[in-house]
């Protein structure tokens, strides 16, 4: 394991593939079980690929594989915050259910006029769902790569200022 230095830039912590942080909560600065310490595969993926992905959906297939980079750390959230992320991912995926299921309901139950709306509607509520739960059910987001670091958005105010060098990176032996 070794330090690694020049951790915090403003807002964004920087780190190298396989980090462990401090046992301690990104986002309330306390300490955490060790249940509640786990493990992140953040992806990222160049801004290019996203706008590409945004105008032409097909990319969605096979791009997102073929651009991105991983950061995988190791980091905690404390069991509320935990919650509240878990709440946000059941949601956007009920409402994609839902997108999905309600045409075929409403074409069951005979209701031809919000058939009709659910079917037009559906392609857009699905793919603002996509981005919903892409946008907002992670405490930690990658913002830029570059020279093998990445900067990664999410952590407070409180939980930056207290790093210091207190950073380990994994080995890759011990990974």
């Amino acid at each position: 394991m070794s330090n690694l230095s020049d951790a915090v830039d403003g807002h964004y912590i920087v780190l190298a593939d396989r980090t462990a942080l401090p046992q301690r909560c990104i986002l309330t600065n306390q300490p955490v079980t060790d249940n509640e310490y786990r493990s992140y595969d953040l992806p990222w993926i160049p801004g290019w690929a996203k706008a590409s992905m945004i105008f032409f959906p097909l990319l969605l297939i096979f791009l997102p594989f073929a651009v991105r980079h991983r950061c995988r750390i190791k980091a905690g959230l404390s069991r509320s915050i935990h919650l509240r992320y878990s709440i946000r991912k059941l949601s956007v995926g009920v409402i994609l259910l839902a997108t999905m299921v309600a045409p075929f309901c409403f074409m069951i139950a005979e209701k031809g006029n919000y058939a009709v709306a659910s079917v037009v509607l559906s392609p857009f509520l699905l793919w603002g769902g996509l981005i919903v739960g892409i946008l907002f059910s992670s405490p930690l987001k990658i913002i830029k790569q570059g020279r093998d670091l990445f900067w990664i958005k999410g952590c407070s105010p409180a939980f930056l200022g207290s790093l210091e060098n207190s950073l380990e990176v994994e080995s890759p032996a011990t990974a």
